[in-house]
């Protein structure tokens, strides 16, 4: 609990420090003021006095942290100067060296609603001897999330916040987050060395969750302690859950804040025996800011069913989609002609299925709501795949006017032409497919369907250029000169007026001197009357 314009002396600060540091404390009450704070109890000397001396600081700020962590490190001095062993049992009469100031009946009904905020791991940090000097045990974190939309019923006059409920999470609509399972550790700095933050998990506190298969246990960390938050992990970080390795992205897309998904633990907890207890450790090293990392239950929404709400949501209607077309076809300064539109998604390049695209965006281009969704479940970055505005989840609607177009038009359609007044037209060789629909607009080469067009001879042979299609009976190939297209047709088709005598064949190999030539063949009458 951070206690408004409340600040440790400076010297309150070295003398713990000092005290810490010294040879006065063995590695045994060391390790037994790492255990009453929650600390880790593994490691040298040197690493048993850096945990502590870091959490006095990280509590100089806290007064009744502040008292909790001064408290436990002279009552084992003092322990160790009487002979007796520490943790163990505490008589009444006991003293501590220094009294921690007692907190106020305000103070402990606050304790009583919050979670302090400590690097302590689990959730019964605060000891048993600070409760029979009249400091409250921390209440369990509230079980509900600490999201945007909460709102504290606390009276003004209250004692500030924890951090627990002093910042959120950037709310998305692929996870909505439940109950905080542990306090908020905090990672301090580390510029040369790497640390490991445990924080341990019940497995009877996770059954209560994981009964319902859509609820899924996430790893969140933040930047800040205040305000909404997006995902951030450091640059050198990993996870483990029971020595296990999470297979997760902590860094996000490259040079894109806020891409960073939490980490779904869930499939390596463990929920038998009850008591179990699953321990989630972080580790991280190389970086001079401080972080926050919390775990939550989180109800979990698929792909398919935010599509469904898409569906069934927010709509572009086709008339307000016309009117804007034809309102920029009025502006003089604009010279409009017609638009292509294409059908397919800028991400997938498949056919749309469900046409979206943000209520801010201008332009009537959509995109599929699937393939948007499935590319922001995978790094979130909310943006307009066509001019690159935000179009977060909730500002996206399904486009009617595209969604007629779709309904209309064959699968193979890929594109349309939009014009001026709103109307839309096919475009390309899609438009004689679906706008004619005779018979005579296509051909099978099985059948006897033939192409025939204007013929014209030259030396006795025919040259075909394909016009138009007719559908004319099966007649075999008579003409070994011709293709079967340009030879179908009937011999009654063919003028007797056009015909053509053979061709004069002279030879040139022979010699006038050897025999006399030929006389000229003799030519058909073709007059009505018998005369040329």
């Amino acid at each position: 609990m951070t206690s408004t314009g409340y600040a440790a002396a400076r010297a309150d600060i070295q003398a713990l420090v000092t005290l810490v540091n010294s040879s006065a404390l063995l590695n045994r009450q060391l390790q037994s003021i790492c255990q009453l704070n929650g600390l880790r109890t593994s490691g040298v000397k040197a690493d048993l006095q850096r945990r502590i001396v870091s959490l006095i600081h990280d509590s100089a700020t806290d007064q009744f942290r502040f008292g909790q962590v001064r408290a436990s490190i002279h009552q084992v001095r003092d322990n160790s100067q009487n002979g007796r062993s520490y943790p163990g049992h505490q008589p009444q009469h006991a003293t501590l060296h220094a009294t921690p100031p007692q907190p106020s009946h305000q103070q402990q009904h606050h304790n009583h609603l919050t979670s302090a905020v400590s690097t302590a791991s689990p959730r019964s940090s605060m000891p048993a001897y600070a409760q029979a000097q009249g400091y409250p045990a921390p209440a369990t974190p509230g079980s509900t999330y600490a999201a945007v939309t909460q709102q504290n019923d606390r009276p003004s006059h209250a004692m500030p916040q924890s951090i627990n409920s002093l910042f959120s999470f950037k709310p998305s609509p692929f996870h909505d987050p439940i109950s905080l399972l542990a306090d908020v550790k905090t990672c301090d700095p580390m510029i040369q060395n790497r640390r490991t933050v445990p924080i341990t998990l019940r497995a009877h506190e996770l059954q209560r969750h994981l009964t319902d298969p859509s609820v899924k246990i996430m790893v969140f960390c933040a930047l800040g302690n205040t305000g909404v938050q997006e995902i951030a992990f450091p640059h050198q970080s990993e996870l483990k859950v029971n020595g296990v390795d999470v297979k997760a992205n902590l860094r996000g897309l490259k040079n894109k804040p806020g891409s960073t998904r939490p980490a779904d633990i869930t499939g390596l907890l463990r929920q038998r025996p009850p008591s179990y207890p699953n321990t989630v450790e972080f580790t991280y090293a190389m970086t001079n800011k401080k972080f926050y990392i919390c775990i939550y239950a989180c109800k979990s929404h698929s792909v398919d069913s935010l599509v469904g709400r898409l569906q069934c949501g927010k709509k572009i209607s086709r008339q307000a989609v016309v009117n804007e077309i034809t309102r920029k076809a009025r502006d003089t300064e604009i010279v409009t002609t017609s638009q292509v539109m294409s059908l397919k998604c800028p991400l997938s390049c498949m056919r749309l299925e469900v046409p979206v695209r943000s209520e801010a965006c201008k332009h009537i281009q959509c995109f599929d709501a699937t393939s948007y969704l499935q590319l922001q479940e995978q790094g979130p970055q909310w943006l307009c795949p066509i001019c690159n505005q935000p179009a977060p989840f909730e500002r996206l609607a399904v486009d009617e006017y595209a969604k007629e177009i779709l309904q209309e038009t064959a699968k193979s359609v890929e594109q349309v032409k939009i014009e001026p007044n709103g109307k839309w037209r096919l475009a390309g060789p899609e438009a004689d497919e679906i706008k004619d629909d005779e018979p005579e607009n296509s051909f099978n080469l099985d059948d006897d369907d033939v192409v025939i067009s204007d013929i014209s001879y030259f030396g006795g042979r025919s040259t075909v250029t394909p016009a138009r299609s007719y559908q004319m009976p099966s007649t075999p190939n008579t003409n070994m000169g011709v293709s079967r297209e340009g030879s179908s047709m009937p011999r009654s088709a063919q003028s007797a007026g056009t015909k053509r005598p053979a061709p004069d064949v002279i030879d040139l190999t022979g010699s006038d001197d050897d025999e006399p030539s030929a006389p000229p063949p003799k030519r058909q009458n073709t007059g009505p009357n018998g005369y040329y």
